[in-house]
């Protein structure tokens, strides 16, 4: 498993999700954008990370009440190396991501 991510690292997965965002949203089907978008970049932060998203450390994170938001808070806590401001690059994405058409 990674040991960690840098904030150079998560802006670059926030970037590419967003430049991504008509793939993944043609994919949706009847998820909500902003739903896909999230599970979207949680799944590459896994992948970064080397978690796997099935694993019991993945699902239970799945498994309250804000889904993928916490999930990805959650996991770059755990995981950013050295510490930084998170919220910074994941609050835009979170707010870009619920206005996208």
């Amino acid at each position: 498993m990674k040991k960690g991510i840098s904030e150079q690292e998560f802006r670059l997965l926030c970037d590419d999700v967003e430049r991504d965002a008509t793939a993944i949203l043609r994919d949706r089907r009847d998820v909500p954008v902003e739903t896909a978008l999230q599970r979207e970049l949680f799944e590459r932060l896994c992948d970064m990370l080397e978690i796997d998203t099935a694993s019991v450390q993945a699902t239970d994170l799945l498994d309250t009440e804000n889904g993928y938001s916490f999930a990805i808070m959650q996991t770059i806590e755990e995981k950013m190396r050295p510490e930084f401001l998170y919220i910074e690059i994941l609050g835009p994405f979170l707010r870009r991501a619920s206005v996208n058409p």
